[in-house]
């Protein structure tokens, strides 16, 4: 199983960009990319694999509604940073298919006050963008001792199934590896989607 390095923030400094897009759900809404060195999923059949739960839901409440942990060094510069957030299942594909909901450390979190410029703006690591809440997501998961249910690979074991996600719309145009990996997981799952959406709607 390859390691990913999720939660580290402050040797990095030189290593944020913002994104261009404005994220809906929160007052500031720009999002500070805060950039690692990581080691992500090969392929669909490692997501499925390693994943010990795969699940189809929604964000019960908005990022700047959730709890957001930033643990700071000292002059500014931050060492940790997330946001825990409650998951509402639609469709659990491998895992306990009892559970319908699931608590998740994202890895990212709502800056609500810094000693520079970036308050109620949005850390997020690597090409990592927050989910929004009322859209639709699929997601690998795996549980660690520390943080609990986080998602594989950062951003590799999240995607959007509605389209309306403007941010990981942006992430998956300008990375091809996240792009070709969200295309083959689609299509992989694509009869369990078609039937959550179906039930639904």
């Amino acid at each position: 199983m390859k390691k990913v390095l999720l939660f580290c923030g402050c040797i990095v400094l030189a290593l944020v960009a913002v994104a261009g897009v404005k994220y809906f759900g929160t007052p500031g809404g720009k999002v500070i990319s805060v950039m690692v060195n990581m080691v992500g999923v090969d392929s669909v059949d490692e997501l499925t694999s390693e994943a010990e739960l795969i699940v189809i839901g929604t964000p019960e409440k908005a990022l700047s509604s959730s709890k957001s942990v930033i643990t700071y060094k000292g002059l500014g510069l931050f060492d940790t940073f997330y946001t825990v957030r409650n998951f509402k299942i639609e469709r659990v594909l491998k895992g306990n298919k009892e559970l319908d909901s699931v608590e998740i450390t994202e890895p990212a979190a709502l800056i609500r006050a810094h000693l520079l410029k970036f308050q109620k703006d949005i850390f997020a690591l690597a090409d990592y963008t927050p989910m929004e809440k009322g859209m639709r997501y699929m997601l690998f998961l795996k549980e660690n001792s520390d943080w609990g249910y986080t998602i594989m690979g950062v951003h590799q074991g999240k995607f959007n199934l509605d389209g309306q996600d403007e941010l990981e719309k942006k992430a998956v145009k300008k990375n091809r590896y996240y792009q070709y990996l969200k295309v083959t997981t689609l299509e992989a799952y694509k009869d369990e989607i078609s039937s959550v959406v179906s039930a639904i709607e």
